[in-house]
């Protein structure tokens, strides 16, 4: 399933069948922004059946974001409701392509547990045929029993995700934090930082760290960490970052409105 991000699809083929890429991040660099970038090419312009399961952010907001990155109009003008007459246009737009495409949320804003998720994903694939999966984000996600080690839980909600990929033969996106350790030095992150779990590696066909210098005269500069990945190569791929829309892109791509 390609993502829309040139440097990424040409290193990891885009996501895959059946295995569970991680993509993690430290707070507010832009995990869901990134994850609604996928979503809307591989969902909005590609047509792949999707679920975008939400413990963070509420369907409306989501939907919010999306209609800024699409329509390319600025996150406060939406808010105000101000439109021209060629944003509307736009908004009419993306409100046409959202009702055509094989769009399904799940609002688990309140809690879900990795069970509830599972059975959700077996449900849409039966249902609706869905192939791409996305988690917003794993360390939200409950565990089906309370341990004793918060490690053990998040062990355990990485596994029944990887798993349920591997059954239902969905491309697995799971959003994760980082740790804020890397952030004194300003280095970019690596693997270790994966907060509350060294399963989450282990379990993950791939790991890409999204780096971002989020006050700097560069914010606009990110890039994506490819740090682990199965059966290819590693390395770092430069992508575009623009805050107006919180979208991101590839470099290859213009970011002229």
């Amino acid at each position: 399933i390609e993502t829309g991000l040139s440097g990424f699809d040409r290193m990891a083929d885009g996501l895959q069948p059946g295995e569970q890429c991680v993509i993690a991040a430290r707070p507010s660099i832009g995990k869901t922004a990134i994850s609604l970038a996928i979503l809307e090419h591989a969902c909005l312009r590609n047509n792949v059946p999707s679920l975008f399961v939400t413990l963070e952010m509420s369907p409306a907001s989501l939907m919010r974001r999306m209609a800024s990155s699409w329509a390319k109009i600025p996150m406060n003008t939406l808010r105000l409701g101000q439109f021209d007459q060629n944003q509307y246009q736009r908004l009419t737009a993306y409100t046409v392509a959202c009702s055509k495409a094989p769009l399904h949320i799940l609002d688990g804003v309140s809690g879900l547990t990795v069970a509830a998720i599972a059975a959700a994903v077996r449900r849409a694939v039966r249902k609706h045929g869905v192939k791409l999966v996305i988690v917003d984000y794993l360390q939200k996600v409950s565990p089906t029993t309370k341990h004793e080690k918060r490690t053990y839980e998040v062990a355990e909600v990485s596994q029944k995700l990887k798993a349920v990929a591997a059954k239902t033969g969905v491309a697995m996106l799971t959003l994760a934090q980082l740790n804020r350790e890397s952030e004194k030095d300003k280095r970019a992150p690596r693997l270790s930082d994966l907060a509350d779990s060294g399963q989450i590696e282990r379990d993950a066909d791939l790991v890409a760290l999204l780096h971002r210098d989020r006050g700097g005269e560069n914010a606009h500069d990110a890039s994506l960490i490819v740090a682990k990945q199965r059966d290819g190569e590693t390395g770092s791929i430069k992508i575009h970052f623009d805050g107006r829309y919180c979208k991101f892109t590839g470099i290859t791509e213009s970011h002229a409105d």
